[in-house]
């Protein structure tokens, strides 16, 4: 898939399994947090789903989320929400050591 020209502020940002070295469990249960359990599955971002992403976003195409304006508000959501956790997260562990 070929992501648009963007500012760089506007650049999509995909988290794979392991991002910073942590587990690649989700929170909320599901044995593998990747790009696609985060965006389409992951029952921690049902809210920002309901309120950025089309009722049949899950039949369509990946490239709707991308060139919709209001879907990639919502994308930018869960990854500012995913980063600020690992980032509090990987602070916390800087305190411990």
């Amino acid at each position: 898939m070929r992501l648009p020209e963007t500012e760089p502020s506007e650049r999509i940002i995909y988290l794979d399994p392991g991002f910073f070295g942590k587990a690649a469990d989700c929170a909320c249960g599901h044995p593998l947090e990747d790009r696609k359990h985060l965006i389409f599955d992951c029952s921690q971002w049902d809210n920002i789903r309901k309120k950025f992403f089309p009722p049949n976003f899950k039949s369509s195409s990946s490239d709707l989320l991308i060139f919709n304006n209001k879907s990639r508000n919502g994308l930018r959501e869960i990854m500012k929400h995913k980063l600020q956790t690992l980032l509090s997260s990987l602070e916390n562990e800087e305190l411990q050591t």
